[in-house]
């Protein structure tokens, strides 16, 4: 009796499908951190003015397109965001949202600097690392409460505070670094715009500018900055084009 009562268990067992019910949990997590991400956004939309002008959109589309059509992205799943803020920053929220300040464009004395903070967010998007930064630090109940509405404004503009100033931690910052190389050689695009970027602003603290976010909130920008080239010179030698010429390049600047 007992073997055929462990027979007929593991026969009921069987015969779940686990795979369904697992891709039906998925879809749920990824509609709370859609709604999450949304209020969110609204916290920042709140207090920023959104840059809708497709001129100034158009490089970061360009460059968002060129980094998920070679890597093989759902670039329909990922929206990037343009703030009008002088501060020098960029972030990830939850469903798939990336943000970008105009000040931190305006730091970039190329595209392929741009293009190596977009591949890093993307990098904490793809790799799951937001969902990872809110448990450790948010709480789920807090969230799921800012994604339903019941948790109310001021928890909905701290947990906002939280993930645009504050770091992944070394582990999780040196994985979207090293995913952010392989985003950008595989799209053509120099990897080492990021390392320059880094290196010359976060290396020298001098230099930093006000409300430098982004630099200031990522951890070991030298330690950085060397395992970026480290890992671009690991990969298979590719011959880079640039985005747009210096010329055109200052040229959008003067639009921000």
């Amino acid at each position: 009796m007992l073997i055929g009562g462990i027979v007929a268990a593991v026969l009921i067992i069987g015969q779940i499908n686990f795979q369904s019910a697992t891709e039906g949990a998925d879809e749920l997590i990824d509609l709370q951190e859609e709604k999450l991400g949304d209020a969110l956004l609204k916290v920042f939309n709140a207090e920023n003015r959104s840059v809708t002008d497709s001129g100034k959109l158009a490089p970061i589309i360009k460059i968002t397109e060129k980094i998920c059509e070679a890597n093989e992205l759902d670039c329909e799943g990922l929206k990037v965001h343009l703030l009008d803020k002088r501060m020098v920053n960029a972030f990830a929220l939850p469903g798939g949202n990336v943000v970008l300040f105009t000040e931190l464009i305006a730091v970039c004395e190329n595209a392929e600097e741009l293009a190596g903070v977009i591949a890093h967010e993307i990098a904490h998007v793809k790799m799951d690392h937001i969902r990872r930064k809110l448990m450790r630090e948010v709480g789920i109940s807090i969230a799921v409460g800012i994604a339903g509405g019941s948790a109310g404004g001021e928890a909905a503009r701290q947990v906002a505070s939280i993930l645009a100033s504050s770091s992944y931690g070394r582990q999780l910052e040196n994985e979207a670094d090293e995913q952010a190389v392989i985003y950008l050689s595989n799209a053509g695009i120099n990897p080492n715009g990021l390392a320059e970027l880094l290196n010359r602003i976060a290396g020298n603290d001098e230099e930093l500018p006000a409300g430098a976010y982004w630099f200031s909130s990522h951890p070991n920008p030298n330690e950085r900055v060397r395992s970026i080239r480290e890992k671009a010179w690991s990969l298979e030698e590719t011959e880079f084009k640039p985005l747009y010429s210096k010329e055109e390049w200052e040229q959008y600047l003067d639009k921000l």
